[in-house]
């Protein structure tokens, strides 16, 4: 893998870890609140898509592919979509635990950050979901198109969130996060 040494990672999605509340963050189909840098979601109507979506991001290029890491603890098991408005990632979670999940997407035009939660069954009025730790990294500025590495080999290098711009060890601090 060819770093460009020129770029440092950097994590594109400003307050994706929830520090500063819910700024730059608004609601579709539920309320949100934020407690121990945790995004919580309250029910509000059935919906495949209740969530959060973020201020559309500056920094994001059109054609990028983007490694995303985003977390969350549903209620039930119902599906999970994090990524960009226009490019998701979909996954299942396992009810009333943290999940994890990671993946690579290649960005369209429409340069929302979001975080949405099947709640079309099960849920009801009361029941929330927790989200936590939204991360995109620009896989094709870090390596140059067509050399984006796998997410395989992201998940090994940029194993956790962090904030703005990764600085200091080798490849840019890359690998020394716990």
């Amino acid at each position: 893998m060819g770093l460009r040494r020129s770029f440092k990672p950097k994590n594109i999605v400003p307050n994706g870890n929830f520090a500063k509340g819910t700024a730059g963050w608004y609601n579709n189909i539920c309320t949100s609140s934020v407690a121990n840098s945790e995004l919580i979601c309250a029910f509000t109507a059935a919906d495949t898509t209740a969530g959060v979506y973020g201020n559309v991001l500056a920094d994001a290029i059109t054609g990028n592919k983007y490694y995303l890491i985003a977390s969350i603890y549903p209620k039930y098991a119902r599906n999970f979509l994090f990524g960009f408005a226009d490019n998701y990632i979909s996954a299942l979670p396992m009810a009333n635990v943290w999940n994890k999940f990671t993946g690579i997407v290649t960005l369209g035009n429409n340069r929302r950050p979001t975080l949405y939660h099947n709640v079309s069954a099960n849920y009801t009025s009361g029941d929330t979901w927790k989200f936590s730790s939204f991360l995109a990294i620009d896989l094709t500025a870090l390596f140059g198109a067509g050399n984006e590495p796998t997410v395989a080999w992201c998940d090994n290098n940029f194993p956790a969130w962090f904030d703005g711009t990764m600085s200091g060890g080798s490849m840019g601090g890359i690998g020394g996060l716990k």
